[in-house]
């Protein structure tokens, strides 16, 4: 038996009731069904997702990190073609709250962002919309072809009146003689012409963004420089670039005690404004020098002035005193491998023989990488007697009174 219901036909058995439903419902029906199932993914622990160049790494069920910088999140499907993923930065206060379309099969359909960074006094927050990606951490990218280079690691960067020097793949600074500011930072390839390089800095909170673009035959064409602090916008530059390989490696430093070294950021093979200065009187004078390794890891050789005339020069190792002097003085010392940052002390004993006089000494290093990369330190001795010469006697007069 048929009957009518709200406009649609319904059979009745003794068995009971069955639906007849218009086929453009019943295919409507089944095709949601297996949409919610196909998109958007439930989770994403263990996923990465792109939005436009910014690669999320969510390695936890609630925490990731972009380009080494840590975040936390949440994420939560909000309809069957849509999720919403919220991006914490605890370093800035930043929150980037970002909605995630998809297509029935799962597909990414494109992003639109909102991006807020409390400031004083508030600046409104930044909309994105674009493409993304979505993808198992395992999954391997293939690498974008670039003029730009793979790494900064040994290279510097001089832009906007600034010289930037990249010690290591997460470390550098801005070189200033004696007195350089340093930096974390990383480092990716924007596209085909193009990288970026964000310096997070020691002292402060002071951000810089350097967007650097090349020639196809990777010669440098042109930078962008746009700074922060505090979160407040700072200025802004942009010109032309100088890169090259980085010789500023090798830094030695020589004084009386470890507190007083000097050198530090200093560099040349001549050894300018880096000389400690003794006075002594009847004893050996003793100075400090060390080898810091300011590049990336690296072995270094030393060579040190030989004693001459009446004045013997000793070098060791401190504070092991292993005696080093005849491969100092050969030029064949080897420092072994010296992470960055790292160095080597050694002690040089200068004694002299005679009652006065003056000897300057030197020592020179070099890396074993950068043939370039040259440093040297002096010191200066001057030695005098401690007893006072005794006045000589007058001939031919008498030392006793005349009566």
């Amino acid at each position: 038996m048929k009957i009518m219901v709200d406009g649609f036909k319904y059979n009745y058995h003794k068995s009971g009731m069955t639906t007849r439903l218009p086929l453009p419902i019943i295919a409507a029906f089944f095709f949601s069904a297996g949409y919610s199932k196909a998109a958007p993914p439930s989770g994403l622990q263990g996923s990465f997702v792109t939005l436009g160049s910014d690669r999320l790494e969510l390695v936890g069920a609630s925490d990731g990190n972009q380009d080494g910088t840590t975040f936390t999140y949440s994420y939560m499907v909000t309809g069957a073609l849509a999720s919403n993923l919220i991006v914490d930065y605890p370093s800035t206060g930043r929150q980037r709250n970002v909605t995630l379309n998809f297509l029935s099969d799962g597909t990414p359909a494109g992003f639109q962002e909102f991006d807020f960074t409390p400031t004083v006094p508030p600046m409104p927050p930044l909309l994105r919309s674009g493409d993304f990606t979505i993808g198992a951490l395992s999954t391997t990218l293939p690498p974008v072809e670039s003029s730009a280079p793979e790494a900064l690691t040994g290279s510097f960067i001089k832009a906007a009146g600034r010289r930037f020097e990249f010690l290591t793949s997460q470390r550098g600074r801005v070189f200033v003689p004696g007195d350089s500011e340093y930096f974390d930072y990383t480092y990716k390839i924007l596209d085909s012409v193009s990288s970026l390089a964000t310096l997070t800095f020691d002292e402060g909170s002071l951000l810089a963004e350097l967007t650097l673009v090349f020639d196809e035959n990777g010669e440098p064409i042109s930078f962008q420089l746009v700074e922060s602090e505090d979160g407040f916008a700072g200025p802004e530059s942009s010109g032309l670039f100088e890169s090259g390989i980085n010789h500023h490696l090798t830094d030695l430093q020589i004084g009386t005690d470890l507190d007083s070294l000097q050198g530090d950021d200093l560099y040349g093979a001549i050894g300018r404004h880096q000389t400690a200065a003794s006075k002594v009187s009847g004893s050996p004078a003793t100075y400090l020098f060390a080898i810091e390794n300011d590049g990336d890891t690296d072995d270094f050789l030393l060579r040190a002035t030989p004693g001459r005339g009446p004045v013997r020069l000793a070098y060791a190792t401190y504070p092991g005193g292993e005696n080093v002097t005849a491969a100092m003085i050969s030029g064949r010392y080897e420092t072994g491998e010296l992470a960055h940052a790292e160095n080597r002390v050694f002690s040089l004993e200068v004694s002299p023989s005679r009652s006065r006089g003056a000897i300057v000494t030197s020592v020179s290093a070099r890396s074993r990488s950068v043939e370039e990369a040259k440093d040297a330190v002096h010191s200066f001795t001057l030695f005098k007697s401690k007893s006072k010469p005794q006045p000589k006697p007058q001939h031919g007069k008498s030392s006793k009174k005349r009566r």
